[in-house]
């Protein structure tokens, strides 16, 4: 069996987190496969369309990327019988933020205009022929799931020809006719309904044929993260702030290079398991006495999803274990001292300092003065001593 590339895996080991945390955030008794099943149908929209391998692949991750950034947005349906493309129209700033990354060239210009309606309506206000054919099965895959999701009956079982006529209704205006006929065609292909129904082995298949991105996996990480964290005002670019304050300490307490590689890939990844929540848990006015159960479980979805990408498997232990406290009162396992890893001690104090540095609905950000004061105050007892010397020393606090 072919193995699937860094990166690749690493689109996957996203949709699957999505939908074990969005099935929960939209209101779903358990994990949902909406990501995995939109991407699907976009790629078999596009075979079926005979759009080439190219454009294949790069709508597939295209649908992925977009579904990932889109995964607090709740989807809604406008009118009477017309489908509406969910966050779609926030794919462009996920385009921005891939934007510059080799290989990625064909799916960031799917991004850009997967939001684009046959008839104008939609945004970019592209119209007919000059929208990427990749942009309108993206789209289409949107649409499908969408679909299915209205045709569910009380029992949850989905009415499939009813979800594909639904599909149909919208050729002409959102899809061009010959995109919802193909897109509609796949949801009435009976010997595609197991696929419909746990589409994660069938996109695997499918990933595993296409040819390897070029952008490398670590370069991806970074891009990714940046997608997800825009979704969330209080986390714009907490993952690459976390990596630069724990690669400044690792330096100053001279970690070698492979160390450093290490923190700089769990600083990146330690709140994957955080992007997906719903917006809610973070919006409080009232700093939270101890973290809800749904912020304490983040550590173990980011372990989840480091196990599954094959170069995020050593830093694994480390995201598990950045919420654990020196002094044993941390979590998960409520490990103390030398007992946690010196990364996952790192990045700790990193995502802390980060976090003071930005606003939080419950208080402004903090000056430097502050944020020093406030890692004196944890010295010894959340944090490692030697690690905040390091941090003030490091980051060019005045305690």
């Amino acid at each position: 069996m072919a193995l699937l590339s860094g990166p690749d895996s690493l689109l996957l080991a996203f949709a699957e987190l999505v939908d074990q945390l969005g099935g929960h955030a939209h209101g779903r008794q358990g994990p949902s496969q909406r990501t995995r099943r939109t991407a699907y149908i976009a790629a078999q929209t596009a075979e079926r369309l005979a759009l080439g391998t190219e454009v294949r692949a790069s709508a597939l991750r295209a649908s992925l990327i977009q579904r990932l950034a889109a995964a607090t947005v709740v989807h809604k349906t406008f009118g009477r019988d017309r489908l509406a493309p969910g966050a779609l129209d926030d794919a462009a700033p996920v385009a921005l933020a891939l934007a510059g990354a080799s290989g990625l060239a064909g799916v960031t210009s799917i991004l850009t205009a997967c939001g684009a309606h046959w008839d104008g309506s939609g945004r970019p206000t592209l119209a007919g022929a000059a929208i990427p054919p990749g942009a309108q099965v993206v789209l289409a895959g949107d649409l499908a799931d969408a679909a299915i999701d209205l045709a569910r009956g009380q029992d949850g079982v989905a009415d499939l020809p009813l979800a594909a006529d639904l599909l149909v209704s919208t050729a002409g205006d959102e899809l061009a006719p010959e995109v919802a006929r193909a897109a509609a065609s796949i949801l009435t292909d009976t010997t595609l309904h197991r696929d419909l129904l746990d589409p994660a082995p069938a996109i695997r298949r499918i990933a595993e044929k296409l040819a390897p991105l070029a952008v490398t996996g670590p370069d991806l990480l970074r891009r990714l993260v940046v997608c997800t964290e825009a979704r969330h005002p209080y986390y714009r670019r907490h993952g690459i702030g976390t990596a630069r304050i724990a690669l400044a300490v690792g330096r100053r307490l001279r970690l070698d290079a492979s160390a450093l590689a290490r923190l700089e890939l769990a600083s990146l990844a330690h709140d994957v398991g955080e992007l997906v929540l719903a917006g809610d848990v973070f919006a409080s006015s009232a700093r939270f006495a101890a973290p809800p159960l749904s912020v304490r479980a983040h550590p173990l979805a980011s372990e989840r999803f480091c196990k599954s990408v094959p170069f995020l498997e050593e830093v694994a232990e480390a995201v598990l274990l950045h919420h654990e406290h020196v002094d044993g009162l941390g979590y998960p396992r409520g490990l103390a001292g030398d007992a946690i890893p010196i990364e996952a001690r790192i990045v700790a104090i990193a995502d802390a300092i980060d976090a003071f540095h930005g606003e939080r609905a419950f208080r402004d950000a903090l000056p430097d003065d502050e944020i020093a004061r406030e890692l004196a105050a944890r010295r010894g007892t959340v944090f490692d001593s030697t690690i905040v010397d390091a941090a003030l020393a490091s980051v060019d606090f005045q305690p």
